[in-house]
């Protein structure tokens, strides 16, 4: 019975994370074009800048990645071990 339960919810929350998949990204951000025109018509430190805070917002998800790779690469056989 547990398991058949444990199966249903992964069920459940694979169409869920799938329907997030689906949506299109166009939904999501619809100003974004104005925003980047706004941004790339502004004076060249304010350009800058902006390209700066795109660099700066993606090192956290790339070493939350990196770490994430890491301890599952170092835990790998704790599994087979018991």
């Amino acid at each position: 019975m547990r398991i058949w339960e444990k199966i249903r919810q992964l069920r459940g929350r694979s169409a869920a994370a799938l329907a997030l998949f689906l949506i299109p990204a166009s939904g999501w951000a619809e100003s974004c074009p104005f925003c980047y025109s706004k941004a790339m018509s502004s004076s060249n430190g304010l350009l800058q800048a902006f390209r700066s805070g795109i660099i700066v917002l993606m090192i956290p998800p790339f070493l939350l990645s990196v770490g994430i790779t890491v301890m599952a690469y170092r835990r790998r056989n704790s599994f087979r071990a018991r």
